[in-house]
């Protein structure tokens, strides 16, 4: 039982480490706004990814899962601001809504019901 619980805090441990690494790696790299919220959006969706693909339940994998949707609806809006085309929001928009659904229907598919009840 030790083990496991040293195995959860050195992996704790580790992400930590990691992100302050990618927060160090982005403000001496970039010195713009766009360039470090690219690249802090994206070094957040490959964390999620591995979460997607090395979670331990499918709960972490549908969290992480719908941090990956809220990063696309950040992304967009960065997107939107720089570019100043307005239909960037649109599509913020709609995945937000999608991802709502979406995250209604994997709750009730893991607490076991059916789509019906």
């Amino acid at each position: 039982m030790k083990n496991r619980e040293f195995i959860k805090k050195a992996n704790w441990v580790l992400s930590v480490c990691l992100l302050i690494c990618i927060i160090t790696l982005m403000l001496i790299c970039y010195k713009t706004f766009l360039p470090r919220a690219l690249f802090f959006l994206l070094s957040c969706s490959l964390i999620c990814l591995a979460r997607i693909f090395l979670g331990p339940s499918s709960a972490d994998r549908a969290v992480a899962l719908m941090i990956i949707s809220m990063l696309i609806i950040g992304f967009c809006g960065i997107l939107s601001i720089f570019t100043r085309r307005d239909w960037y929001i649109d599509i913020a928009f709609i995945w937000t809504l999608q991802s709502f659904i979406v995250t209604l229907s994997l709750a009730k598919f893991l607490e076991g019901k059916r789509f019906g009840e």
